[in-house]
């Protein structure tokens, strides 16, 4: 990763964008082409690389229509994709709302996702990040299973006051078998925590 400047004394500083979007939740009231928009924007903001880094959390089902409707959009995405300079988070086939059905059709979701990014773009996602309610203590295990380098739990209470599980940092390692660190979730939540697993290797 280059610095912004090249004068050694300044700091150098990265902007991270996650661009959020659903077809199966909500896309579909507005017509597939606020997924190819979503797309557009992401691909714009990676043209700004290095400076800024840029995520995109769709519904995979999205992908697989916007691969058969947008091909030329889809294109240009798989090779941002295949250079680096864009990342797809998430990966789950439909953005379910993960804390409100069973640990089998979570982890359905991630495989199936995984096994549809692989279909579309020729690769797997590796960060699992989910912008809707996926919050239940078997995450970590699920994600691991279904083959993510990296996850986060961090919830963003988008929908509702569910949370995250909240676990001390031995009741983790316990559990899991590796460190989860908890830290405080922001100012809004005070006696929140969003737990990562940095990496799952």
């Amino acid at each position: 990763m280059q610095p912004i400047s090249a004068d050694k004394d300044k700091s150098t500083i990265y902007v991270t964008l996650a661009n959020h979007w659903s077809y199966v939740g909500i896309g579909w009231q507005l017509g597939l082409e606020s997924c190819a928009l979503s797309i557009i924007d992401s691909l714009a903001m990676a043209d700004y690389e290095p400076s800024v880094k840029t995520c995109l959390n769709l519904d995979v089902r999205a992908y697989e229509l916007l691969a058969e409707h947008y091909p030329e959009i889809m294109d240009k995405f798989r090779r941002y994709l295949l250079a680096g300079k864009l990342e797809i988070i998430g990966g789950t086939y439909g953005q379910p709302m993960g804390s409100m059905v069973s640990g089998e059709s979570c982890l359905r979701q991630m495989v199936v996702g995984q096994q549809a990014v692989l279909r579309v773009f020729g690769i797997y996602v590796d960060t699992f990040l989910e912008e809707e309610e996926f919050s239940h203590p078997q995450v970590p295990q699920l994600v691991k299973l279904a083959g993510y380098r990296f996850a986060s739990q961090a919830q963003c209470d988008t929908w509702g006051k569910h949370g995250n599980p909240q676990r001390s940092d031995s009741v983790c390692r316990r559990s899991f078998g590796y460190r989860l660190g908890a830290v405080a979730f922001d100012s809004l939540y005070p006696s929140r925590y969003r737990w990562q697993s940095h990496c799952l290797d």
